[in-house]
């Protein structure tokens, strides 16, 4: 800025001075300048006889701040890329760590303790999805840091991003596709497109059906309820011929048209849509989609020896003492109740309720 203003300070004093001269101007003519001045026609930004193009300081500066700015924003770009790929680095060295044969590969087993070093651990559910997308004894270096992109070593998950990563991560690591991490981001060169074949048994594995769970079934629905990990109802359209070609599947298309229902929130609705969906799926409970919330009809109600076997499998599992302490408060007149099917059951919303 300092520079800007001597420049433009010269400039200006050698304009006022020439016009002086031009129009004899009350001074001494001996007294002037006796420094060149430049013509009309030797300024490449002027035309002959024409008047100097005059620009103030302010443009000047403006001029100068614009440049200023766009350095600052080629620094910062700068200065990202060089901690991507200084994490890259430090990502490499704990992969060749846990790589024992040095082969350039490892198993799905020290890819779940590679992912828990940095923070970015998986559950036993997300490990088994990903053994669909990789290849589980042989993960490379690109694998990883695929992952490492990608929504399942997210803190919070996105029904939609989720599958559409998992589709990258099965074109790049069992179809050979170009793939690289841009700015926090996967991306992988396959056009969004992935076989018909691949496109159901993934679609069916991520978003499992609930209604609907057979082709057959679908064909009398316009869409049908499926569940994405860890509890997400989801609406998925039946018609396939709006995003799907002979033996090709667009599944960015066909993500952008899932419709998400139900965000469960808080531990308590997710404990509800548990109960609720063991209902459904194995007591074969009817159930209805009403205004995004599902609808069982079971009263409320859960057997005792159902709400017995969930909860000791649920998550690390609960010890024996802890177990049984459980089931004396569900077993208790506040929570007890006996279904029309004269069957000994716990009213689970009051429990949840209680727990909450």
């Amino acid at each position: 800025r300092e520079t800007t203003k001597v420049k433009w300070g010269k400039r200006w004093t050698e304009v006022h001075e020439r016009t002086k001269r031009r129009r004899g101007a009350h001074h001494n003519v001996s007294s002037v300048d006796s420094r060149p001045f430049r013509r009309d026609a030797d300024r490449p930004d002027q035309r002959p006889g024409s008047h100097p193009r005059k620009r103030s300081p302010s443009m000047a500066l403006t001029q100068s701040g614009s440049t200023a700015v766009a350095t600052t924003g080629v620094n910062k770009v700068s200065r990202v890329i060089a901690v991507n790929l200084d994490r890259e680095r430090k990502f490499a060295e704990a992969f060749r760590y846990f790589d024992d044969n040095d082969d350039g590969y490892i198993d799905l087993e020290a890819l779940s303790k590679l992912l828990l070093c940095f923070g970015r651990g998986v559950t036993t559910d997300e490990l088994a999805l990903l053994r669909k997308c990789l290849n589980p004894s042989k993960i490379t270096l690109r694998d990883f840091l695929n992952v490492l992109a990608s929504n399942f070593a997210s803190s919070f998950h996105m029904p939609k991003t989720l599958i559409n990563d998992a589709f990258k991560l099965h074109n790049a690591a069992r179809s050979g596709k170009k793939s690289q991490t841009v700015m926090g981001h996967l991306e992988v060169d396959d056009g969004d497109l992935v076989s018909r074949e691949t496109w159901r048994d993934l679609s069916n594995t991520f978003a499992k059906p609930i209604t609907g769970a057979t082709p057959q079934d679908r064909q009398s629905r316009e869409s049908y309820l499926a569940k994405v990990q860890p509890a997400t109802l989801v609406r998925i359209p039946t018609d396939e011929t709006k995003f799907a070609e002979r033996n090709r599947v667009d599944y960015k298309q066909w993500c952008q048209s899932i419709d998400v229902k139900v965000h469960p929130k808080s531990k308590m609705q997710e404990m509800l849509h548990a109960f609720k969906l063991f209902n459904h799926t194995m007591r074969q409970k009817r159930c209805k989609h009403i205004d995004g919330e599902l609808v069982v009809d079971d009263d409320g109600l859960i057997l005792k020896d159902d709400l017995s076997r969930i909860m000791k499998r649920m998550g690390a599992g609960l010890a024996d003492d802890e177990h049984t302490a459980f089931m004396e408060v569900a077993s208790s007149p506040l929570f007890a109740q006996t279904s029309s099917d004269g069957n000994d059951c716990v009213n689970y919303v009051k429990l949840i309720k209680h727990l909450n």
